[in-house]
């Protein structure tokens, strides 16, 4: 027991060291992979998303499914790799559907808040 307690503890000060190398001003890296690549789609965050683990998320003109998180080194710091399988037409999305990357918040409709004709600002998809 003592041992997979002193393991336990070195893995929690490995994991902090790691998050502790992330690089906060760094952007998202994405990587498309090969035609029929196990990994269709892979991005290095500097932040840990709060995806599920089978997240679909859509990305350019294709639907991707999460089939794997690793915090590793990369570039001169850690990231967060999230691998991606593609989507096949006919697979069905359970969940949440992401968009990604997430749009930039427009600037806000006057004319809705003024009771004008404006969006009404709901998203449907």
């Amino acid at each position: 027991m003592p041992r997979r307690a002193a393991l336990a503890v070195k893995g929690v000060i490995r994991r902090r060291h790691h998050v502790s190398r992330l690089d906060p001003d760094h952007a998202d890296e994405v990587i498309v992979g090969r035609a029929g690549a196990p990994v269709a789609l892979t991005i290095f965050a500097a932040r840990e998303k709060l995806w599920t683990d089978y997240q679909v998320i859509k990305y350019a003109d294709g639907f991707y499914e999460a089939i794997g998180k690793r915090l590793v080194a990369h570039g001169g710091h850690h990231a967060y790799r999230y691998e991606f399988r593609a989507l096949e037409h006919g697979d069905i999305i359970r969940g949440t559907l992401v968009c990604y990357p997430p749009e930039a918040p427009s600037a806000p409709d006057t004319h809705s808040r003024s009771g004008g004709k404006g969006a009404s600002g709901g998203a449907g998809h």
